[in-house]
């Protein structure tokens, strides 16, 4: 037997079930330490930018331009809060200028609250510019 083949295969055992053993600890993890769940009326509020107009959220519902579209809140795994809209919400040039629009054609985008601990700006984007626009919140109700 070549000692030096046999220290290779055992070596390669080793690191087989080390990057095994280090796979299970990373989703044990994540399956003990989930992101803390976002309360519904973390987003409550009306938002607005200059250009665009304005979008309300309330309570699972987002309202635009008279639309209502249903929305969950999400966090990603750095824990930045997002709408999550059951069709698209979102910003399109008309004309040269913003607006805030619904389709449900179209797929569906986040709307990005961010990682703050409060919602007091959500960023849109307008995909076909490829640009984002910030909506201020207004109202400091919660």
């Amino acid at each position: 037997m070549d000692l030096g083949k046999g220290l290779g295969e055992y070596a390669g055992r080793v690191a087989l079930i080390l990057g095994g053993f280090g796979a299970i600890v990373m989703v044990a993890y994540s399956v003990l330490h989930p992101q803390p769940p976002v309360s519904k009326d973390f987003a409550n509020g009306l938002y607005s930018n200059p250009a665009c107009g304005s979008i309300a959220f309330q309570n699972g519902v987002v309202t635009v331009a008279n639309q209502r579209v249903r929305y969950s809140l999400e966090r990603d795994k750095k824990g930045a809060v997002f709408a999550d809209p059951e069709y698209f919400v979102g910003v399109v040039n008309s004309n040269g200028a913003c607006k805030l629009v619904t389709d449900r054609k179209r797929s569906i985008q986040y709307l990005d609250f961010g990682q703050k601990d409060g919602a007091d700006i959500v960023t849109i984007w307008d995909r076909d510019r490829v640009a984002t626009y910030d909506f201020a919140r207004e109202d400091s109700a919660r």
